[in-house]
């Protein structure tokens, strides 16, 4: 080969290890707007549970605003979806603070303030495109979902110790846990499972890289968890995050992880309290 050749050889080389090189950038910039985001999400679940209320869903107002513009004109469509499913985050926070919820049993909170938020994240799924198997709503493995499930209480009397919340019912009943405990598997369980360890998961995980989508999903859905005022619980559920993730992995349905996250609640704020 001669010099011209390989000079040739080489610019063609260059050439062709450029849009590999622009897509990295490109990563690279999301993965910083994305922590950005993140990071001003945890200042507003910081002003709402030790400053104002009234300041820190203003904050989260104008994050959500911000990131859906944001998503809206991003140039490149997985950019777009990571950011319609970070959108759900400051979401979450702003319907639990606007929801008139004086005068109904507690319990009937978390439907009032899910129900919505299963739609959102239904719209989300869909306009990324993403199927229902995508995001593991399967009834795959059944007994090991099943056998999975029983963590949540273990898992529920941690955090039990953790926050010693009040009970949301009593005495403890048969029909008086039975309602309550429904809500809460659909509507803390499925509801907040098929957000981020579904929906938003799989954005990052196709945006950017797993790794990285396991620790700053897990880590944004700890982070809303600061407004139980207990800096533990933050890692503790940090902590959970990581372990449902795994458990999505290896089971390949958000079944098991959804059953356990629920009776997590139910023995957490239904079961354990009446007890102590």
């Amino acid at each position: 080969m001669s010099a011209g050749q390989s000079l040739e050889a080489n610019i063609n080389s260059a050439i062709e290890l450029e849009p590999a090189a622009a897509e990295k950038l490109l990563d690279r910039k999301d993965m910083l707007f994305c922590c950005g985001y993140a990071a001003l999400i945890t200042i507003a679940e910081i002003i709402v549970g030790y400053g104002n209320i009234i300041i820190g869903m203003l904050v989260h107002a104008i994050l959500l605003v911000a990131i859906l513009a944001h998503s809206s004109l991003a140039g490149r469509d997985q950019s777009s979806k990571m950011l319609l499913t970070l959108a759900l985050a400051p979401l979450t926070r702003m319907l639990s603070l606007a929801m008139p919820l004086g005068g109904i049993p507690i319990y009937y909170w978390y439907a009032v303030i899910g129900l919505p938020l299963i739609l959102a994240t239904v719209t989300v799924a869909r306009i990324n495109g993403y199927k229902a198997r995508d995001l593991g709503v399967n009834t795959v493995k059944i007994p090991l979902q099943l056998l999975f499930a029983l963590v949540g209480v273990g898992l529920g009397y941690i955090e039990y110790l953790i926050l010693r919340p009040q009970p949301i019912i009593a005495p403890l009943t048969w029909t008086n846990i039975l309602i309550p405990a429904l809500v809460l598997i659909i509507f803390t369980g499925f509801m907040e499972e098929l957000a981020f360890r579904g929906v938003m998961q799989k954005a990052f995980s196709e945006g950017i890289s797993q790794k990285f989508s396991i620790i700053f999903v897990s880590y944004i859905f700890a982070v809303l968890h600061i407004t139980h005022l207990r800096v533990l619980d933050i890692f503790f559920v940090f902590g959970v995050a990581l372990l449902f993730t795994y458990a999505l992995k290896r089971l390949g349905s958000l079944l098991g992880i959804t059953l356990a996250h629920g009776l997590t609640n139910i023995f957490l704020y239904a079961v354990w309290p009446n007890f102590y």
